[in-house]
């Protein structure tokens, strides 16, 4: 097998365990409470935005024993490096866009978590060499378990390829009457065997993978 085949299948492999390792952490933060950006009292109007600090990207490593490193990077990196979340909640639908510094390249693992007031959900987009999916997730406390046969949902990325856009049924999120939203981005950086890692609605570099910072509760 060719070098390039070698860093390929790694790659792969690497990109479908950090989902699932987002998903299972994802899951242990929700029950036990997350980092909130402003207030998550009452709702906000429809549509809330969040513009993200510039150079917060952190280097992530896996360890042989699947332990996690975190090491800084350049503040001048932009790759990976999220600008802009939008949320958007109308009454059909739920609309969740993130723009990056730099164009969406490579293998990658996006995560938006949304939490309803009474479940959550992980909406995942993983992308590497012979894989493209999106799949939502009933996760919360009182979840039906597994992912969500969600038609209408859909993944759109603009043509500059620096933001990619979420909509998502509300009949999927069970009708909520507000969301609460987090993101985090990790672009594979095989070159260096990281990745380089983001979280939209913090301003620090991120140094806990899978513990999203949440929205304060977007209305209708």
């Amino acid at each position: 097998m060719s070098k390039r085949s070698d860093r390929n299948t790694i790659s792969t492999e690497t990109a479908r365990r950090r989902v699932r390792r987002a998903g299972v952490a994802s899951l242990l933060a929700l029950l036990v409470g997350v980092t909130t950006v402003g207030t998550a009292g009452s709702a906000v109007a429809a549509r809330w935005v969040h513009d993200d600090a510039a150079g917060d990207v952190a280097a992530l490593t896996f360890g042989s024993d699947g332990s996690t490193m975190f090491s800084t990077v350049s503040q001048d990196q932009l790759r990976g490096d999220i600008e802009r979340v939008a949320v958007r909640h109308r009454a059909t639908k739920v609309k969740v866009g993130i723009r990056t510094r730099a164009a969406i390249s490579g293998p990658l693992s996006s995560t938006v978590v949304i939490r309803t007031r009474d479940h959550a959900f992980l909406l995942s987009w993983l992308r590497t060499t012979g894989v493209n999916e999106t799949d939502l997730l009933d996760i919360g406390r009182h979840a039906a378990g597994g992912v969500v046969h969600c038609p209408g949902l859909t993944r759109s990325a603009s043509s500059d390829r620096k933001a990619v856009r979420f909509v998502i049924p509300r009949s999927c999120l069970r009708n909520p009457s507000w969301v609460r939203v987090g993101v985090e981005l990790a672009m594979a950086d095989v070159a260096a065997d990281r990745s380089l890692v983001d979280d939209g609605l913090d301003d620090a570099p991120l140094r806990d993978f899978g513990r999203p910072a949440l929205s304060p509760k977007v209305g209708r």
